[in-house]
């Protein structure tokens, strides 16, 4: 399975390999894209907010406590997902769908 990082005007995308044992903070660091995380990963700057396709839902973990305060239950329909408490609930080695997630940090270079 892969994972796609698409710019949030769809001007820039790049794929990469997804891992199951990897958040998507840790695969946005891996393949050095700043996508804004202030604390660290712990779930409480809100600075890595990324969008999922709603439909991709399965392929990720369940959003969390964090993120359920965080995000309005419209939000969550809609896909939005603090990077470092989403998980991938498939890998590379697994023929899935390339799983798509959009960056909102328009400044920021992919």
């Amino acid at each position: 399975m892969s994972l796609k990082w698409i710019k949030s005007d769809s001007s820039e995308q790049r794929t990469m390999d997804c891992y199951r044992s990897l958040n998507i903070l840790a695969h946005a660091q891996l393949d050095e894209i700043d996508i804004g995380s202030l604390c660290g990963g712990q779930g409480i700057c809100k600075g890595d907010r990324v969008q999922t396709r709603p439909e991709q839902r399965s392929l990720f973990s369940p959003p969390t406590a964090a993120e359920l305060k965080y995000f309005s239950e419209d939000e969550i329909k809609k896909g939005w997902r603090l990077a470092c408490q989403c998980w991938p609930t498939s890998d590379e080695s697994e023929d899935q769908p390339e799983m798509e997630i959009f960056h909102s940090f328009p400044s920021q270079r992919l």
